[in-house]
């Protein structure tokens, strides 16, 4: 299969914010820190989890509760809006938007919502879902079983969640561009929307016309003009036009980003060029590419080590056993919480009880 690691964080902020943006470490104490794009600390690991950093913030657990940090380290009152930006909000069971003043601009009225995305969002009621734009009109009414966010202009909605059938792409108005296949790989992109049919895959436009037939065994997200497609089970890559630009000749093929993407074939491993031949070799189990952490791509060893690559070739970080995960699910518990503050500066310990109740 392809190496779509981190596929959701996609639609994620700016590269260039990205590129400042420290990288989440897990050290081999077991705690939580942050080292910049040299490999360099730059927030001591003092945390007891910590997330990746997001637009120049990053959220932490420390004395029993979430907070976020800046790029220095410090605790800050909340993430900050950026210009237009709308959050989730819920009253009861019912959930809205607001805005950076906390006023409601979408009411909360719905059980589900999505996030903001081409100036739209899913949301949910009795059932089912529709989507709302920013000033909290419902643009396309609820009707729909389950709905997915808009990306260059086109959404996938199902009609029928029982089955493996009933899939359309729509556009913001809510019209039908196609349907009767199956939007299970890629991501749109370019202009270009991976859909699968029976057990090929292809591609269409905007329009919902078919302009890449369906021939492959998968069709990836166009990055760069390039998407990498399976096809006799070798991966390569082809243009917007369809044309093979990259022999299929990989066992594993990534996303282009920054002119490299992260392939496997046989025993090696390591990052191609649009020339399709090897900028550097790596050895990984999977690599996330640099499309999530600007100049650095996250990477994963056989033996399940982690690390981080630059697009020269150097490993600044890594490769080493501790892998930073996610929160647990289900929540800390009491003794967590209270490990959470073992370790924490008396400055930050104020910091994080002066927050607010609801941060």
């Amino acid at each position: 299969m392809a190496l779509l690691a981190f596929q959701s964080c996609a639609l994620a902020f700016a590269q260039s914010s990205k590129s400042r943006d420290p990288l989440v470490i897990e050290a081999s104490n077991g705690n939580y820190g942050y080292i910049d794009h040299s490999g360099k600390m730059v927030i001591p690991p003092i945390f007891i989890w910590g997330d990746g950093f997001e637009d120049g913030y990053a959220s932490v657990y420390v004395c029993g509760r979430y907070a976020w940090i800046d790029r220095s380290g410090n605790v800050v009152p909340g993430r900050p809006f950026s210009p237009e930006e709308l959050r989730q909000k819920k009253v009861g069971s019912k959930i809205g938007f607001v805005d950076s003043a906390g006023v409601f601009r979408v009411q909360p009225t719905y059980d589900d919502v999505g996030p903001f995305h081409d100036g739209l969002a899913a949301v949910r009621r009795d059932q089912l879902w529709g989507y709302v734009d920013t000033s909290g009109r419902e643009v396309i009414r609820p009707q729909f079983a389950d709905a997915f966010s808009f990306v260059d202009g086109t959404a996938n909605v199902d009609t029928d969640t029982s089955a493996d059938v009933g899939d359309m792409l729509i556009d913001t108005a809510g019209k039908v561009l196609a349907k009767g296949y199956r939007y299970l790989e890629g991501i749109p992109s370019e202009g270009r929307i991976p859909a699968s049919r029976g057990d090929k895959s292809g591609y269409l436009d905007r329009q919902g016309n078919v302009v890449i037939p369906f021939d492959f065994e998968f069709a990836g997200t166009f990055r760069e003009g390039l998407a990498a497609v399976e096809k006799g089970g070798k991966y390569g890559y082809i243009d917007r036009d369809g044309g093979t630009r990259i022999s299929f000749r990989f066992d594993e093929a990534g996303e282009f980003a920054r002119g490299l993407a992260e392939v496997k074939v046989g025993d090696d491993s390591g990052f191609i060029n649009k020339s399709g031949e090897f900028a550097f070799h790596l050895k990984f189990s999977n690599a996330a590419g640099f499309e999530y952490d600007g100049d650095v791509s996250r990477f994963w060893t056989d033996d399940g080590k982690f690390g981080y690559v630059n697009t020269t070739g150097k490993v600044i970080w890594g490769p080493v056993k501790e892998t930073p995960d996610h929160a647990p699910i289900l929540g800390w518990s009491a003794e967590g919480a209270a490990e959470s503050c073992k370790g924490i500066p008396d400055s930050m310990k104020k910091a994080v009880a002066a927050l607010p109740k609801d941060e």
